[in-house]
């Protein structure tokens, strides 16, 4: 990871991949047709934190669709790195010509669910594809989408949600929060009055909290509310949150100070103290839609929705903006090392699932 992009030092960091990062050094992993490339569905992708491949760290392999052109390929993975402002740190990607080979079950030591640290309550990448994915890669919750589509978003794919259609996503229950993290990328096409990005506000006597765009028309405002038995504590961005643009917003409940950060920082316009406490809502979660009244619809696309029962840092989130927003940039890769079968690392098995075929091949990402 280059560490000028790392605000400050995080351990346990989601970092994501994607073929951006493979474009410099080694465009060969996503290229079909050449003898250096990784199963079409990436099952033989495997992570290690060391050149010997004995320290393997978890990998959720959301995207990985190769092309006979480079150009065209995509990939989305997340491996968890404790990564520093000082030095670049370095994750080795291991893969082989074998086929045949499958990801770790998702609940397995090295599976996409150990990505994620136990204070994530809801992950949804909401991929690209024929339809729209909308699972929760902590394996807590069950979504089911009404309707939203699948379109070409922010990290990969993203929901698409028209207002006029009525499509959301329910999530499901999700209380007993007492302090809070939630984010999202989000595209708004219409400048509509109170867009829900995600929220399980009762309604008419308010529990629960909620993150939505547009306070009134013309008003491009983010608001962040927390609330518990009807009292609404609220804090919002003052207008100039441009329609037509992707935006990160991550808000943060700590105690009872609420912040909202827009683009990895806290903007200057932003009310920054307040207070407020999150009452259980009886009502599911629902990214898109106001559930307490089945009504205020989002208009546009909505990206990398996430839950934590945590206030993540400023660091935090100014690290995760940089690394999303230009993953190319945060992860760069070095060049192939081939590995030959005979010693090969993973005939020796330090490395789970890869077995005895080969020859097989590593690569250092930092």
């Amino acid at each position: 990871m280059q560490h000028g992009q790392v605000a400050a030092d995080q351990t346990g960091f989601p970092v994501l991949i994607t073929a951006a990062c493979f474009a410099t050094n080694c465009p060969e992993i996503l290229t079909t047709g050449n003898a250096h490339a990784a199963q079409s569905d990436g099952g033989d992708l495997r992570f290690s934190t060391d050149s010997a491949g004995a320290s393997q760290i978890p990998c959720e392999v959301v995207v990985w669709s190769q092309n006979a052109t480079f150009a065209s390929a995509k990939a989305e993975i997340h491996v968890p790195r404790n990564i520093l402002t000082g030095s670049d740190v370095t994750i080795y990607v291991w893969w082989s010509a074998g086929g045949g080979l499958s990801q770790p079950a998702a609940n397995a030591a090295f599976g996409a669910q150990s990505v994620w640290d136990s204070n994530y309550k809801l992950v949804s990448h909401l991929p690209d594809g024929t339809t729209l994915s909308v699972a929760d890669s902590t394996g807590i919750n069950s979504p089911t989408n009404h309707s939203a589509t699948a379109t070409a978003g922010m990290v990969d794919g993203c929901g698409n949600f028209v207002a006029a259609s009525s499509q959301y996503i329910d999530v499901g229950a999700s209380n007993n929060l007492t302090n809070l993290t939630i984010e999202a990328w989000f595209y708004n096409q219409n400048n509509v009055t109170f867009q829900r990005i995600l929220s399980n506000l009762t309604n008419p006597t308010y529990n629960g909290y909620e993150m939505y765009y547009g306070d009134s028309p013309g008003n491009s405002k983010i608001t962040f509310g927390v609330a518990s038995a009807g009292t609404y504590s609220v804090q919002r961005t003052v207008a100039g949150i441009g329609n037509g643009v992707w935006h990160h917003v991550v808000c943060t409940l700590s105690g009872t100070t609420q912040v909202i950060y827009v683009d990895g920082a806290t903007p200057s316009q932003s009310r920054l103290a307040g207070s407020g406490v999150i009452a259980n809502s009886s009502l599911n979660l629902n990214i898109g839609r106001w559930p307490g009244s089945g009504s205020d619809f989002f208009d546009g696309q909505i990206d990398e929705v996430r839950v934590s029962d945590i206030a993540r840092s400023a660091s935090w989130v100014t690290t995760q903006y940089n690394n999303q927003n230009a993953p190319g940039s945060f992860v760069i890769a070095g060049a192939r090392v081939d590995i030959s079968t005979g010693a090969g690392l993973f005939r020796a098995g330090t490395l789970s699932g890869l077995g005895t075929g080969g020859p097989f091949f590593s690569n250092p990402l930092s």
